[in-house]
């Protein structure tokens, strides 16, 4: 999968997905875990960060445990067809699309 929008909101609801250039991508495995070239935890679009985590299909979430000091949060996604959704916990909405390679 690789990011093809973000989002940031400024804090009245206004915030759209815009395109961005990245090579920022994440990669599913069947044995539940998940590898990304960047930060699973955050929006950007950096790529110098590899980040690696688990998901769960039942509950929509992924988990890293590189987030927030080594505590795992599970960050919420939402998948159809070949668009996948995240949204990260911002205290204003934010989130990532990812379009399937």
């Amino acid at each position: 999968w690789k990011m093809t929008e973000v989002l940031m909101d400024p804090g009245d609801g206004s915030g759209t997905f815009h395109s961005v250039g990245s090579n920022k991508t994440l990669e599913f495995f069947a044995d539940g875990t998940i590898t990304s070239n960047g930060s699973l935890c955050t929006n950007s679009i950096e790529t110098n960060f590899p980040d690696t985590g688990t998901f769960s299909l039942s509950d929509s979430t992924i988990t890293s445990t590189q987030c927030y000091d080594d505590l795992p949060l599970k960050i919420r996604f939402l998948h159809k067809g070949e668009v996948l959704t995240i949204w990260y916990p911002c205290i204003e909405p934010c989130g990532a699309r990812f379009r399937k390679m």
